[in-house]
């Protein structure tokens, strides 16, 4: 449950490169690995204990629940490598826009959203704030048309660590 709600605050900020057969290629791998090990973990285990009835259903079916069990894990398993195994930092200038009320995150919907482009991935992210921090006053000042951000990339994607609005 602890890496499932880690991974989901991660996958808030992180954006994927778009196309290309390798991410794809390597999603493909981690899904199929995490699904194989804990479907095999949980049959090789099961197989080992006495049954009376059922046993080959019963073995099916917990090998089907433990690779379902690996999917759940391995949805943002290419968020949390983006996260974990970031190539270098980059700073850069972007544009952005502001919405009132923000992005969905889960069921919830954020007070505020600021919607901001990716240069390494060249995508749009919408992040999480609040409205007193879109207000004018000490972040945010009148005539500030860009923020500065903190990205964390590789190449499956990007992380952003932070932005700040400025004058460009």
């Amino acid at each position: 449950m602890f890496y499932i709600s880690w991974a989901s605050r991660i996958s808030n900020n992180t954006i994927l490169i778009k196309s290309g057969a390798e991410v794809k290629l390597s999603f493909i791998v981690i899904v199929i690995g995490i699904m194989a090990t804990a479907a095999g973990i949980s049959a090789v285990r099961l197989a080992a204990v006495p049954r009376t009835r059922n046993d080959c259903i019963f073995i099916l079916s917990m090998f089907i629940a433990g690779g379902l069990i690996g999917l759940t894990l391995s949805l943002n398993a290419l968020d949390a490598y983006v996260y974990l195994f970031p190539d270098k930092t980059i700073y850069y200038a972007s544009e952005y826009d502001v919405s009132i009320p923000g992005p969905y995150r889960g069921r919830y919907r954020c007070e505020a959203g600021v919607r901001l482009k990716d240069i390494h991935t060249l995508r749009w992210i919408e992040l999480c704030t609040s409205k007193e921090e879109l207000k004018i006053g000490n972040k945010r000042q009148q005539g500030m048309d860009a923020v500065w951000v903190t990205a964390r990339v590789n190449r499956v994607g990007s992380y952003i660590v932070n932005y700040q609005f400025i004058f460009k």
